[in-house]
């Protein structure tokens, strides 16, 4: 395992910059995810760690080495992609072995590596069988399988769950956070599912355009964001953002409101039906979504603004039913104009 630096890296296609001065500290044994939304620069940043894109300019260290020159072959990183890329000739095994024999390792430690690889993934009874014979997940395990034999440095994953389906995502995403536990292994995930992010590591970098807007735990983006794009970006719903310039949609006189904030925000999960007393909104149910263990309800406001609000199953709510809502004071989030965080 290493540590992973860099450096004010900026990455250029001609004349549009789409990395803007990146600064991150990865340690030994880390599980970072990268986590964005589409083209915020996640993938972009990971392959030019791997060595697979140039930077324009900054640098990256890994293992305290800076490897700016350094080819992709040469810098200890193995990485595990969205589509595998498993050779359909080969079997289980001759994949996993293919980039050992290219290095001239010798045949004993081949077969060593191989099948303890298969021992960690369980894929023993796979190692003579054709991919077209695996299912999907397996499939995966045998591309995560070849990067462990190589006893890389770092692990890069780019989103290799996004090709399973529901079932096999959560599956996979157990086996990839044992696995990180076993290798106590640097590893650096992409993504744009914010629940793999969650569970998964041990810090997120959530990327817009090019930029970090916040490093930290899980807990710590979720409880304290650093700003609206992260408090939207970070939950499922995403957090309610009302603006406190509008009377008709808020009762400011339940909250403690800072001077310099604009608009308060709060999650979906932690609204709850109150009495009119006591109540910091109310709205009109519009739809109601029955998932089973909580029920997802969209309202209006008076002003159009739409509030999701993730209620008891037992609720006795309907559709076009006015309701109150309140919170714990202490899940408030607050924001001034300039879409920051405010305490």
């Amino acid at each position: 395992m290493a540590n992973v630096k860099l450096t004010n890296i900026y990455k250029s296609y001609d004349k549009t910059e789409v990395i803007h001065g990146v600064d991150l500290s990865i340690n030994n044994g880390e599980f970072i995810v990268f986590v964005g939304p589409s083209g915020c620069g996640k993938s972009t940043l990971l392959r030019m760690i791997a060595g697979l894109e140039d930077i324009s300019s900054g640098t990256i260290e890994i293992d305290n080495e800076v490897v700016n020159e350094v080819i992709a072959a040469e810098r200890g990183v193995a990485m595990v992609f969205q589509s595998y890329a498993l050779y359909p000739h080969m079997t289980v095994y001759e994949n996993m072995s293919f980039g050992l024999k290219m290095a001239k390792t010798p045949i004993d430690e081949i077969k060593k590596r191989v099948e303890d690889a298969a021992d960690v993934l369980q894929i023993n009874d796979y190692l003579e069988r054709l991919p077209k014979q695996l299912s999907g997940g397996q499939r995966q395990r045998v591309a995560i399988g070849r990067a462990i034999v190589r006893k890389p440095k770092v692990f890069l994953f780019d989103e290799p769950l996004s090709n399973l389906d529901a079932a096999l995502r959560v599956q996979t995403r157990i086996e990839i956070a044992k696995l990180h536990k076993q290798l106590s292994a640097t590893m650096i995930y992409v993504t744009h599912d914010q629940v793999e992010a969650m569970t998964l590591a041990d810090k997120i970098v959530v990327l817009n355009n090019g930029i970090i807007e916040q490093v930290g735990s899980p807990v710590e983006l979720y409880n304290t964001p650093r700003n609206l794009f992260v408090a939207e970006f970070i939950g499922s719903p995403k957090m309610n953002i009302l603006n406190l310039q509008n009377q008709n949609d808020i009762f400011t006189h339940n909250l403690q409101i800072p001077n310099n904030a604009s608009m308060v925000g709060v999650r979906p999960e932690h609204l709850i039906v109150s009495s009119e007393k006591e109540a910091k909104f109310h709205g009109d149910i519009r739809h109601i979504e029955n998932l089973g263990e909580h029920l997802l309800c969209y309202l209006n406001s008076s002003s159009g603004k739409e509030i999701i609000a993730k209620l008891d199953i037992n609720s006795n709510i309907n559709v076009n039913d006015n309701i109150y809502l309140s919170w714990d004071i202490s899940h408030t989030h607050f924001f001034n104009s300039k879409e920051n965080a405010v305490a």
